[in-house]
């Protein structure tokens, strides 16, 4: 906890599922994503997702990745609302995660496009 409140901060852990088609072994340095909300009426933003460290995936491979998501209780005052209503009040919206992952194939790194979405109630 903080003092003033509003700049404490809480932290939620989740993983997503990441899938290499190359025949190449990927290393993940970083990421940079966004995660929002949006349903029919507002989009909003949720905040940014980090990755708590780096992940390797096999060539043709699968990985189960921890991501991590803070926010200040500000923040969670702000998406509060947006996040009940499809949490509780069972409201059709879509998650959204857009950005950027840093990876490493054969000592040369590049930056990946991330975007994926999933529907609520699915």
């Amino acid at each position: 906890l903080a003092f003033p409140l509003d700049q404490s901060r809480i932290r939620f852990r989740f993983v997503m599922g990441v899938r290499n088609d190359s025949n190449l072994r990927l290393h993940a340095l970083g990421l940079n994503c966004k995660l929002s909300l949006d349903s029919a009426d507002q989009i909003s933003a949720i905040g940014e997702v980090g990755l708590p460290g780096g992940f390797d995936v096999a060539a043709y491979g699968q990985a189960t990745v921890p991501l991590e998501l803070s926010l200040t209780y500000r923040d969670i005052q702000a998406v509060w609302r947006p996040i009940m209503d499809v949490v509780q009040n069972h409201k059709a919206a879509t998650w959204k995660l857009d950005g950027t992952a840093n990876l490493e194939a054969m000592g040369i790194g590049f930056d990946v496009p991330i975007r994926s979405t999933k529907r609520s109630n699915q």
